[in-house]
């Protein structure tokens, strides 16, 4: 059957899948092509309706106005009518209600804080270049929703869509956010029994053990309550820390629950076991004790009770320093880190994989710049030595980790022995460490 026409509103799954990775870096490339979308296949009022192949320039022509700049440049005021001028709040709101937006908004807040969609809502979606609006349609061909001849540089309408998130409200979610909104909108699709059976499951490590059970779910209904409080009042706990070897007692501000890799953390501002850090993640079965202060406790240390009550920390602190560099123990310093792969174990396991927004692919020639930039002269010299030795076909990688972070360490564990360290050289003599000792238990 031929698809007729698109008009899907703009769910957070639509444009999440339009993205292509973080929803928060391409927003609003995501809105522009939902708009793209409209005006290709729309209602028939507002449809660019080629009987054939045509080009991007024939498109632009018919979605600007007879004004809009041809050159390749920002296109300035010229019209206060053309389309370049419509900021992404008209895009998305000029015929809806007060109510949809403010659901809108609301589905989009796990993602990106309400300042970050303030900013985004003023922005004029389509004062694009030439280049970057060009970009689109080779991204919609690459989505199945154009034809491209890239010979003679003209697309083609599809008469069937490719399978996409539809049918779904615009403030739909699923009941547990997800931080990986691909994963998302797979539980989404797919959380409903199919032909009277449950067709998807989802299995995750953790590792809690039955008697810590009890004591974790009254953490968390503590947690619950205090957290419809406003504002939220501080709490006492006391915490028996495996990596410092301690059992004391903290005052903290609690933030957030996350699931990391084996269990569940509290991310919280104030006193932590770390010997400089304002910041912690609290490991739920690791606490021995917790109980609600108020704000008038005179143990809660000033720098915690400085920011009460307008300028509490809020979960979107927490996700925007996640994003900065590789690793859940957000309050560490981020370091750069250079990776090398075989090439082999690159193409199988690392290759059009997610990481982190900062886990980049590099050339050789950047390896040695990053080597030559960020290792002390008695380490650089024999770094370059060894890149020297090393295959130029290789794949070199750069990324910003939290330095200390376990989950990083247990990435890194998983990838030996394809993976060599090169920089910062604390952590490969760290890792060459490890090896020795691991090899001594086997010879």
């Amino acid at each position: 059957m031929t698809d007729n026409f698109f008009d899907e509103p703009p769910h957070i799954q639509l444009l999440q899948w339009l993205a292509r990775g973080s929803l928060k870096q391409n927003l609003l490339k995501s809105l522009r092509l939902w708009v793209e979308l409209k005006h290709l296949y729309g209602l028939e009022k507002e449809q660019f309706s080629p009987k054939d192949s045509f080009t991007y320039y024939q498109w632009r022509d018919s979605f600007f106005h007879p004004s809009h700049p041809k050159g390749e440049a920002i296109p300035g005021l010229h019209d206060p009518s053309c389309p370049c001028q419509k900021t992404v709040s008209t895009w998305l709101f000029q015929d809806q209600s007060s109510e949809f937006r403010a659901n809108w908004e609301k589905a989009l807040a796990p993602q990106i804080s309400p300042i970050s969609i303030d900013g985004i809502l003023k922005e004029q979606l389509f004062k694009m270049t030439r280049r970057t609006l060009q970009g689109d349609f080779y991204r919609l061909a690459d989505l199945g929703w154009l034809i491209q001849n890239s010979r003679q540089k003209t697309f083609k309408k599809v008469s069937h869509f490719p399978s996409y998130p539809q049918n779904l409200s615009p403030t739909s979610s699923s009941v547990l956010p997800l931080l990986n909104l691909d994963l998302e909108m797979v539980v989404q699709n797919l959380c409903q029994p199919l032909g009277g059976h449950q067709r998807f499951f989802l299995e995750v490590d953790y590792i809690i053990t039955a008697k810590y059970i009890d004591p974790v779910e009254d953490w968390q209904d503590i947690l619950k309550t205090l957290w419809q409080e406003n504002p939220t009042p501080p709490i006492g706990l006391t915490y028996r820390s495996v990596q410092y070897k301690t059992v004391a007692d903290y005052i903290v501000y609690p933030v957030c629950l996350y699931y990391v890799r084996r269990a569940i953390y509290l991310c919280a501002m104030g006193q932590t076991p770390h010997p400089s850090a304002q910041w912690y993640n609290f490991r739920l079965d690791k606490i021995e004790n917790l109980s609600p202060l108020t704000w008038k406790n005179p143990d809660i240390p000033d720098f915690l009770l400085s920011s009460y009550p307008h300028n509490l920390p809020t979960p979107h602190y927490i996700q925007d320093e996640i994003e900065k560099a590789w690793g859940f123990d957000f309050y560490l310093e981020a370091t750069l880190m250079l990776l090398r792969f075989n090439q082999d174990f690159h193409q199988q396991y690392i290759q059009d994989t997610h990481r982190h927004e900062t886990f980049k692919p590099i050339t050789y020639n950047r390896a040695q710049s990053l080597i030559k930039q960020y290792a002390r002269a008695t380490e650089q010299t024999k770094l370059l030595q060894i890149l020297g030795e090393r295959s130029p076909e290789d794949a070199y990688y750069q990324v910003y980790y939290r330095d200390g972070d376990i989950n990083v360490q247990h990435r890194l564990f998983s990838w030996r022995p394809h993976v060599e360290i090169l920089l910062p050289w604390k952590l490969r003599t760290a890792i060459a460490g490890d090896v020795n000792r691991e090899y001594s238990l086997y010879f």
